[in-house]
């Protein structure tokens, strides 16, 4: 277990960005969203802000609470305060590349907020919460378990809506921060019951960043005896939301297509005889496609006015190719393709895309303020469209549509439901899941919310 090193049990210095620590791994919840314990590291005490201070992106974390009181008792259990150190608080829970396989159980880094430790021996002592609230920014490391960054975060509290709010710029552990990596929030709060040292725990479902959810009220766990719902720190434990969002990136258009499943090496060249008979290609591939204007009168007249794509797809094959695999990472591009009258489809741009294969999905993100999607509006007209291609048939390609999806909104799809899908397609291929939308949609890059949905 690790805990906070005894030597570093006091508090020196400015207080952002470095919360205490002594919470033991896993005593709480269940799964991957738990408590975590994080380490206490005096070397990095009063990390520099200075040393962060070309980032101009910032992750932005609301944490809704049952009541937020403008004054708290530090060390109101002096027990629990040997045990936990601090009286209570909240821990942000992120998993930044969306992988269970990395990080703690997935967890690659924690940002906690907590109240003034006290340190021990201690009495009770009632205090201002505004200004005995400290946060810091804490990354997993395999030997040393969650380690200070000393990334600065900036708390801000909201009495009157029951708001906490953590600020952090996107650099250290969370510089591949996107709308692949999700989050969760922990409340908690220590007590004693029968003597025996006890934190409560409330947890949020995880979101992804641009999103937010509600947690229902009165719904900690571990609250025993001498704990009460109507106790001030067991309501600043009640958790009863969360949202996120990236400040200053949100002219970035993304676009998100959710899987049935991805694997982590794709199979190419599937089905030699496909590019034998019609030339290049790829074996699977992921369309947007813009009726800007959402009029058939512009655009192209063969695919209902359609006036830009967003196109991601697997490597290219050519007549010849042999089946082989490549890690799913490395194989995906996307591309921005504009229609002409003259010339049909023009390449405007590359795109950056990421993909995890453990949460299915592929994201893309563009400018929106290219020339090629300025006129995207909530007017708009969409169509999603996966297809993977076969040999054995026609038509040759398989494929899944999502049509007239809303822009800023994620549509849901049925599974198993692939059209042109003939022998041999079938639900069992290892590639069908690969083209079957869970969901996709196309939206602002985190958007900030003005309250939980």
């Amino acid at each position: 277990m690790n805990t906070l090193p005894a030597t570093d049990r006091s508090w020196h210095g400015s207080p952002i960005g470095r919360p205490s620590a002594r919470v033991p791994i896993g005593a709480h919840g269940a799964g991957r969203w738990m408590l975590q314990a994080v380490v206490f590291c005096a070397s990095l005490i009063g990390g520099s802000a200075a040393a962060h201070a070309a980032d101009t992106r910032k992750l932005s974390v609301t944490l809704s609470v049952s009541d937020l009181p403008t004054q708290v008792t530090l060390c109101r259990d002096e027990a629990a305060i040997e045990n936990f150190s601090v009286d209570g608080g909240w821990q942000i829970l992120i998993d930044v590349d969306g992988s269970n396989a990395t990080g703690n159980n997935g967890i690659d880094a924690v940002i906690q907020a907590n109240t003034t430790p006290p340190g021990t021996p201690c009495d009770p002592s009632v205090v201002a919460t505004e200004g005995n609230v400290y946060a810091g920014l804490y990354a997993w490391d395999e030997g040393n378990g969650f380690s200070d960054t000393g990334v600065p975060v900036q708390v801000h509290l909201d009495f009157v809506a029951n708001t906490v709010r953590v600020s952090v710029p996107v650099t250290d552990v969370l510089t591949n921060l996107s709308s692949v990596s999700d989050m969760a929030a922990i409340g908690f709060a220590g007590y004693t019951s029968m003597a025996e040292p006890l934190q409560i725990t409330d947890s949020t479902a995880s979101i992804h960043t641009g999103n937010s959810i509600a947690d229902p009220e009165q719904d900690v766990v571990d609250c025993n005896l001498s704990c009460t719902t109507n106790t001030d720190w067991y309501r600043m434990a009640d958790l009863t939301g969360i949202r996120a969002a990236i400040e200053g990136a949100s002219n970035t258009l993304l676009v998100e297509f959710e899987l049935a499943a991805l694997p982590a090496m794709m199979s190419l060249c599937r089905y030699p005889a496909h590019f034998t008979i019609y030339g290049p290609g790829s074996d699977s591939s992921w369309f947007v496609l813009f009726n800007l204007d959402a009029s058939l009168a512009t655009g192209d007249p063969a695919l209902d006015g359609t006036d830009a794509i967003i196109y991601v797809a697997t490597t290219s094959q050519q007549n010849g190719c042999v089946t082989h695999s490549a890690a799913i990472d490395t194989t995906l591009a996307a591309s921005l393709l504009i229609y002409d009258a003259n010339d049909g489809y023009v390449s405007v741009t590359s795109l950056p895309l990421s993909v995890s294969a453990p949460s299915g999905k592929i994201i893309v993100q563009a400018d929106r303020s290219l020339p090629a999607l300025a006129g995207l509006t909530q007017a708009s007209a969409l169509r999603l469209i996966a297809q993977g291609i076969y040999s054995g048939g026609e038509p040759y390609g398989a494929q899944d549509e999502i049509d007239n999806p809303v822009f800023g909104q994620i549509a849901s799809d049925p599974k198993n439901d692939l059209s042109q899908c003939n022998s041999p397609c079938t639900t069992s291929v290892n590639w069908y899941a690969q083209v079957d939308f869970a969901s996709a949609g196309v939206r602002m890059d985190q958007i900030l919310h003005s309250d939980f949905e």
